[in-house]
């Protein structure tokens, strides 16, 4: 009978260092969510101002038209061009602003 109360006390001390460990790594696992999250956080901080530092210069330059595509304000010498004379897209120099950002970048 005594061999079995010291196999039961033994086995005790070993389901109470057992939870204690799980209560720690239980913390230390919440800790790291934390973490993690704060990383996360920080990454898109990170992300959303480097955007923000290069969209602006690219919007910048996109709002500033070349005098050449600046449409001049009409004025009373000039004429009436009707639609069917018009430039079509398709007849029209096509000019893609984002392919020559691309060569910038």
């Amino acid at each position: 009978m005594a061999g079995y109360q010291v196999t039961l006390l033994t086995l005790e001390l070993k389901v109470d260092s057992l939870e204690a460990k799980k209560a720690r790594l239980e913390a230390v696992e919440a800790s790291l969510h934390r973490e993690v999250e704060e990383l996360k956080q920080d990454r898109r901080d990170v992300v959303s101002k480097f955007v923000a530092d290069v969209v602006a210069p690219i919007e910048a330059l996109l709002s500033k038209k070349p005098p050449t595509l600046q449409k001049p304000a009409p004025s009373r010498t000039q004429m009436h061009v009707p639609s069917s004379q018009k430039a079509t897209p398709s007849s029209a120099p096509s000019f893609k602003f984002h392919s020559i950002l691309l060569l910038i970048l």
